[in-house]
């Protein structure tokens, strides 16, 4: 079993939930894994009761599933549910890149968030870089300006965070990630629309996984 971060009092449910979500994006609780909330609940330091709301969040959000009279496991997540997550992905960010593409806050934003993916890629920190790389594809749908079509993708957000952090892994250094926005920025910058949108169907498509996926639907 890892170890998970001890947490504040303050928004115990809050903390417990990051504290676990965390723990499963970077791969300390590996796929398959049962979460006894005894013992999460002993190792954050706090009671149950926030340990125990803190899953049935993450059961909603998709990283784990009940088991009856077994408390939760970690989901497993098959080359099929990360490509029906890139291909719904495409869907909503293509939507909202046709929407945001003339917004002066979207290069800005974007550059802004590539900035700090570069941050973490130098410092080595894994775990920032995952994030900021769902908050580039994020400030799209902000840019957008479609508030429900941003509600959509936010509760898919555990799930293609998990996804963007095992695609990742396949990169050779850490550095990839900002290499992998860098031409998605640049055909943005360009002002081709249908150039872009073939690009962000390069970027969510580019992973081991998904084009093997991708391959055997062909």
């Amino acid at each position: 079993m890892a170890s998970f971060e001890q947490v504040q009092i303050s928004s115990l449910v809050d903390s417990a939930y990051e504290a676990v979500r965390k723990a499963i994006l970077v791969g300390d609780v590996e796929p398959g894994s049962r979460l006894s909330e005894a013992v999460v609940a002993r190792e954050m330091g706090i009671s149950r009761s926030p340990v125990r709301e803190a899953l049935r969040m993450l059961e909603r959000s998709g990283l784990v599933i009940q088991q009856h009279n077994k408390g939760y496991r970690v989901n497993e997540f098959s080359e099929h549910d990360f490509f029906e997550l890139a291909t719904l992905r495409f869907a909503l960010e293509s939507l909202a890149m046709r929407l945001a593409i003339e917004s002066d806050d979207l290069i800005p934003s974007l550059e802004s968030v590539l900035d700090e993916i570069r941050e973490a890629e130098k410092s080595g920190n894994a775990v920032k870089a995952v994030m900021l790389d769902r908050q580039f594809h994020e400030a799209i749908l902000i840019a957008s300006g479609h508030g429900r079509l941003r509600e959509i993708w936010t509760g898919l957000r555990d799930q293609v965070e998990l996804a963007v952090a095992n695609n990742n892994r396949s990169f050779a250094t850490l550095a990839g990630i900002s290499h992998a926005h860098d031409s998605l920025l640049e055909a943005i910058r360009g002002g081709n629309l249908e150039q872009v949108i073939k690009e962000l169907e390069l970027h969510i498509f580019n992973g081991p996984l998904i084009e093997k996926e991708n391959n055997a639907n062909s």
